[in-house]
């Protein structure tokens, strides 16, 4: 069996009961037991919880990032809706028009040639030609029956839902809301591509710059696989047994070359911003390429605090003050020398205002006056979370209003 096939599986079962029988079956190579089906299944049970504790981490993190990169389980990360298993919910019925379509499929072909029967679009095409000219009677028999299933689905999926345990119904909510993302992101990168945002470039490696011909040329092997893993040792042998001159000379020159493209895809990226700006579509950039394009617009500098000034002075380097303990370690000194630290923010803060006020002048001479407040309008923005409300709180929530205005309208009386 494949490493494809135990993924699967894990989907479909527990991953505490795919690393216990792992560690049973004692699978070698690439290949796992022929047996590992069988012994997954019957030991797929709720009694080898226990057995997962003593199990492998490590062969625990691989089966669940193995499984998620591989684009079978549907989260990236291990989360605790892994081991909780949701029964299939019923299918969504046909729709009138799907229902004449499985009745008449065969129906439609008749009419076509040979050649066009292979193709589904013409087929489809006479299907939809075939349902306009259906008689009122026949259609509504297709629409009764559609509602008739359609009513059975809604029962059935009450029963469903209300099946399910707490537990279910939040792996359920998170999954619907995970959906709802990946969907949301797949909108986003067709926006993305239409309005031709430019994309990150890729790191130069120093052990790519080296000369590869050697390499390149004796690669033997039966398929690409091996001779892609013979070119990767052979590369990085060649890299091992180079000088340390030659090494720095490759790593200083990568170095320059993502320097250089660096700054050419912040420019593009700030382009970009600004173009969005212009056709009124800044809701689709993100906080990241607006403080990028803030940057290429030249703003200054953010004003330090008491604490940050502390952290990075030498006093606070000697009291070995951290992120963690920097008030502490700062409450703790004498009074002068706070301060001292206090005039250096208050001095920090006056010429962070008075930068500001030129960057904007120097802006408004430009005409980009509008662009950079609402650049920073987006940037300073916080996004808060959204709290779900439950249907009793919403109740309560109804009532504490009609409750409020009839305690207004009794006032007004008054």
């Amino acid at each position: 069996m494949s490493w494809i096939s135990l993924l699967r599986l894990v989907k479909q079962s527990k991953i505490s009961a795919a690393v216990t029988v792992y560690h049973t079956s004692k699978p070698s190579g690439g290949n796992l037991n022929v047996h590992f089906h069988n012994n997954l299944l019957v030991r797929c049970s709720s009694t080898l919880d226990s057995h997962f504790k003593n199990a492998s981490p490590k062969l625990s993190y691989t089966l669940q990032r193995t499984a998620s990169t591989s684009g079978i389980l549907f989260a990236k990360k291990s989360s605790p809706d892994l081991n909780i298993i949701l029964p299939d919910p019923p299918k969504r019925p046909l729709s009138a028009y799907n229902l004449f379509c499985k009745d008449s499929y065969e129906k439609a072909k008749e009419s076509l040639s040979d050649e066009e029967k292979n193709s589904s679009k013409l087929v489809i095409a006479n299907l939809g030609k075939m349902w306009k000219a259906l008689p009122e009677n026949e259609s509504q028999m297709y629409k009764l029956k559609a509602k008739n299933l359609s009513e059975e689905y809604q029962n059935e999926k009450a029963a469903w839902k209300a099946s399910l345990s707490p537990e279910q119904e939040q792996a359920l909510s998170r999954k619907k809301d995970e959906h709802t993302q990946i969907i949301k992101n797949k909108k986003l990168e067709k926006v993305f591509k239409e309005t031709e945002k430019p994309q990150r470039p890729k790191r130069v490696q120093a052990m790519n710059l080296m000369d590869m011909e050697d390499i390149e040329s004796g690669l033997v092997g039966s398929n690409a696989k091996e001779r892609f893993t013979m070119y990767v040792q052979r590369r990085s042998e060649k890299w091992n047994s180079m000088p340390e001159n030659e090494k720095a000379a490759l790593k200083e020159l990568a170095h320059e070359r993502n320097e250089n493209a660096n700054v050419n895809y912040q420019k593009k990226l700030a382009a970009w911003v600004q173009r969005m700006f212009d056709e009124n579509n800044i809701k689709i950039v993100a906080k990241p390429e607006v403080k990028s394009a803030l940057q290429q617009l030249g703003m200054p500098q953010k004003n330090r605090s008491v604490l940050q000034l502390f952290l990075m002075s030498d006093e606070g380097r000697e009291n070995g003050a951290t992120i963690s303990n920097a008030k502490s370690v700062y409450d703790k000194l004498p009074k002068a020398q706070r301060e001292k630290f206090s005039e250096q923010a208050m001095k920090d803060k006056d010429r962070m205002k008075q930068e500001y006020e030129d960057w904007m002048g120097e802006l408004n001479q430009k005409g980009l006056e509008n662009y950079a407040e609402a650049l920073l309008k987006k940037y300073r923005a916080r996004k808060m979370p959204v709290k779900k409300m439950d249907t009793k709180s919403k109740k309560k929530k109804g009532r504490s209003k009609k409750k409020s205005k009839k305690t207004a309208e009794k006032n007004q009386k008054k």
